[in-house]
């Protein structure tokens, strides 16, 4: 079998053909097959002739038997073609299942989706953001020396009635006419008062009382919950079992040196300094990049891609959804019980999932094409090392390894192709660093 490869209209095209040698070798192999999975009277299954089995077996039968061992073998001829893997691993979205067809003189072809392409560029240079950048105050720092002291600060355990942000542990029995629900209830669980809990309603009934104190009431279940107990009124039996309160240090000397986050630091207005110097290099970075997103998003307007969007859909939201499926999986849950749970609907979490992911691959795709229109060198070998090395990555040890491995799965590639299957697996680092020399000549070019 040999194969031909065509990018079309944002597709990945691959056509294998087959010999009629090659053909008519794969029809005595499925006849044979089928032949043996008949009973002719007289012979044992399997041990008639093959002339005579053989009349017994439809010419259905046999097409539907060899169109899926072709299909199989055709797809198998071209997966240890170091080409066909490059373009795959480097232009195709990850998990992308090809579609499958035959063409003329049992040609069969595979269509996979292509990662958007910028076709015609929009405007990059010469827009106006109107982003203002957001100088440091006062209460920034105030708030900020808040946060420090929140985040030093301890659960204390106290006798006091409970009131909003105290932390109550309980044992929760819920149960509907009389029958206690496992959906409901729970031993030593937390609850943080005033906060969405997991059982809505239920931490405003802890309101006033005491470590010890057992609460009983009724609360009717949101319709998003499991059907066992959705809509109904559960009649909750609550013991606190302790209760603790959050006790905040005071913000002066103390805590500037209690705190970690800013260093060498022996005092509170050594601490408000760090602070500012931090908090004005964060809200120049928030301001760049809020102009370069408005940039971005403007230049997207104007810009045309190229690709595939119904097969290019139905790749990534069925990537993601194994994903979140998986990951679900190992929290209890399946995709449809917690789509419930969060009042969403499969359509709804399918255009999400498309919107964002999509937006993500269009963006990379302008960057790209932004950077090869205004000639940005790319980055040097130096400037990836020492990603790397910020990465806590062995660059070298890496670039070995992935040229070994390819080398050594695909007897065939070249050198160049060991090389460009390098830069494929160190293309996040690559075009992290593109990005940052790209912001700078955005930037630098728009208002």
């Amino acid at each position: 079998m040999t194969h031909s490869i065509e990018r079309k209209n944002g597709d990945l095209v691959i056509t294998v053909n087959t010999t009629k040698e090659e053909s008519d070798k794969l029809y005595s192999v499925v006849v044979k097959e089928l032949a043996a999975e008949v009973t002719v009277p007289g012979f044992r299954k399997g041990k008639a002739p093959l002339e005579l089995a053989s009349r017994r077996i439809s010419a259905d039968q046999v097409n539907d038997r060899l169109g899926h061992r072709l299909l199989d073998r055709a797809f198998h001829s071209f997966l240890y073609d170091p080409a066909v893997i490059l373009i795959l691993e480097a232009e195709v979205p990850t998990g992308a299942v090809p579609s499958a067809s035959f063409g003329e003189n049992g040609s069969v072809i595979f269509t996979y989706p292509l990662l958007p392409v910028v076709e015609t560029l929009g405007t990059y240079q010469g827009l106006k953001t109107e982003v203002t950048r957001r100088e440091v105050t006062d209460e920034d720092v105030e708030n900020e020396l808040k946060r420090l002291a929140s985040e030093e600060s301890d659960l204390t355990p106290t006798d006091e009635p409970i009131e909003n942000g105290f932390t109550a542990n309980c044992d929760i029995h819920g149960s509907i006419a009389g029958v206690e629900r496992p959906e409901v209830s729970e031993k030593g669980f937390d609850i943080k008062v005033g906060s969405a809990g997991s059982i809505p309603g239920l931490s405003e009934k802890l309101l006033g009382h005491k470590v010890g104190e057992n609460v009983s009431c009724d609360i009717e279940m949101p319709n998003n919950y499991p059907d066992e107990v959705a809509g109904k009124t559960v009649h909750f039996e609550v013991r606190i079992n302790s209760v603790k309160k959050v006790v905040e240090p005071a913000i002066d000397d103390e805590l500037a040196t209690l705190q970690t986050e800013y260093e060498g630091v022996d005092n509170l207005e050594q601490l408000k300094g760090k602070i500012r110097e931090r908090l004005s290099a964060r809200f120049v970075r928030e301001y760049e990049n809020a102009k370069l997103s408005k940039i971005l998003t403007e230049c997207n307007k104007t810009t045309k891609y190229v690709m595939d969007e119904p097969r290019l859909r139905e790749a990534l939201v069925n990537h993601q959804r194994q994903q979140d499926e998986e990951m679900l999986k190992g929290q209890g849950f399946d995709l449809n019980t917690y789509l419930k749970l969060v009042n969403m609907d499969l359509k709804t979490y399918s255009d999400n999932v498309y919107r964002n992911l999509i937006s993500g691959l269009q963006s990379a795709a302008l960057q790209h094409a932004i950077a090869q229109a205004v000639n940005l060198p790319a980055p040097t070998e130096a400037e990836v090392r020492e990603a790397c090395e910020k990465n806590r990555i062995d660059y070298d040890q890496v670039r070995k390894n992935i040229a070994e491995n390819f080398r050594k799965e695909f007897k065939t590639a070249t050198d160049e192709q060991a090389a460009a299957m390098v830069d494929v697996r160190f293309a996040g680092i690559i075009d992290s660093l593109e990005s940052e020399k790209l912001r700078t000549v955005l930037l630098d070019s728009n208002d």
